[in-house]
């Protein structure tokens, strides 16, 4: 996997961290990755129901080389995410953090922490476009500070949130509100703007 392009655009990547392809997470990062197009950036998405993504294993391999020794999709996955410059993290709140296929994932980035050289690579601009169904605004709030303490501690910077209540099927995509400030955000993360 790399980048279509390669040039001086910015490159956005959206992590999608929902299994429901078509839903409430899905309809956000859609709509900022057409935000983000549309400011002139180079996009790119993963969708991680679509790749094998093994939970980490506590094997400490990686500590010695800064490279997970598991034979899947996440390191070429992470391989993107090293050469963009910002990343749009897609989940639903599930029992109070993100879904289970993103959190094996942010897992498996402890393996690019090791060596300086590639640590200092993953710190990013990240926003977080998180989806709940409850009526309690603060139901994100621990998949928010879970984001909030990883991107720190790998040297970025959480510049963004869009948390979205949506308690069915599709009712982000129905509402335009949500819709233009999923959009808007796309626009700024394209044009480098916080």
């Amino acid at each position: 996997m790399q980048w279509p392009r390669g040039g001086d655009e910015v490159k956005v990547l959206a992590v999608m961290g929902s299994p429901r392809i078509g839903g409430n997470t899905d309809a956000l990062v859609t709509e900022i990755l057409r935000g983000a197009d549309l400011s002139g950036a180079e996009t790119e998405r993963i969708d991680l129901i679509r790749y094998d993504v093994s939970p980490c294993t506590g094997c400490q391999d990686c500590r010695a080389s800064g490279f997970c020794v598991i034979k899947d999709d996440a390191p070429a996955l992470i391989d993107l995410m090293l050469e963009s410059d910002i990343w749009v993290i897609g989940t639903p709140v599930y029992w109070w953090g993100p879904s289970g296929l993103l959190k094996a994932f942010v897992d498996r980035w402890y393996s690019t922490i090791h060596l300086p050289s590639i640590k200092k690579r993953m710190a990013k601009r990240v926003a977080l476009a998180c989806v709940y169904g409850d009526a309690d605004p603060d139901t994100p709030r621990y998949v928010l500070g879970m984001f909030e303490e990883i991107v720190s501690y790998l040297g970025g910077s959480l510049t963004d949130r869009l948390l979205v209540r949506a308690s069915s099927f599709g009712a982000a995509r129905q509402n335009p509100d949500v819709m233009l400030q999923a959009l808007e955000l796309g626009r700024r993360l394209g044009a480098g703007r916080q």
